[in-house]
């Protein structure tokens, strides 16, 4: 027996029950016009129950639309988030490699010179005990490779910079006005610029 006819009996006999015999009338008219009543009741009742579902169905899609839209935001602020600390992070270690490559200039025994490879600033065997400019050869955090672009002046390497073409997503508060002015990553070059002294008169 389904659900529908369950219904129907339950309510045929709640009627029939509750239903007090009018003159002239004998139980079995009653319960002609009793089942006539609940046939029509219930079909009113079954026909609510699917509107109901109706709007529970919208409803739900509706639902999903506006999960969906919300998962994509945070989608999207999560990716702009991970990307600015690569950019920070991009930020810090090219200072790094900039620093290095000042330490390794100035303190070259005699002339003063440019490393001829990156390798050169993690064991620097120039002097009687080797010295290291920088601790580690960094990553670069926009692409996580170790390959960097280089910017050389003659044999030796000035700066580096990211090979990324990806565009930043900051572009104000710099040490170097270049970088607000940059397009894509690669415009963010870490250059070791050698100060030329004055002479006071």
């Amino acid at each position: 027996m389904n659900c529908s006819s369950r219904a129907f009996e339950f309510l045929h006999g709640l009627l029939l029950a509750n239903a007090r015999l009018p003159k002239g009338d004998n139980k079995a008219t009653v319960s002609a016009r009793m089942t006539t009543i609940t046939h029509s009741l219930s079909k009113s009742l079954f026909s609510v129950s699917r509107a109901q579902h109706g709007f529970t169905y919208i409803g739900l899609l509706f639902f999903v639309v506006i999960v969906t839209f919300a998962l994509s935001g945070l989608a999207t602020a999560w990716h702009t988030k991970a990307q600015r600390e690569r950019e920070a992070e991009l930020l810090f270690v090219g200072e790094q490699f900039r620093r290095a490559i000042e330490s390794y200039f100035l303190q070259s025994p005699g002339r003063s010179k440019l490393p001829a490879s990156l390798d050169d600033l993690l064991l620097d065997e120039r002097h009687p005990v080797t010295k290291r400019h920088l601790r580690r050869l960094y990553r670069d955090p926009m692409t996580g490779s170790t390959e960097w672009g280089l910017v050389r002046i003659g044999d030796g390497i000035a700066g580096v910079y990211s090979l990324s073409d990806g565009r930043p997503f900051r572009t104000a508060r710099f040490q170097s006005e270049q970088f607000a002015e940059a397009e894509t990553y690669q415009d963010w070059k870490f250059v070791f610029v050698r100060r030329t002294r004055r002479t006071v008169r």
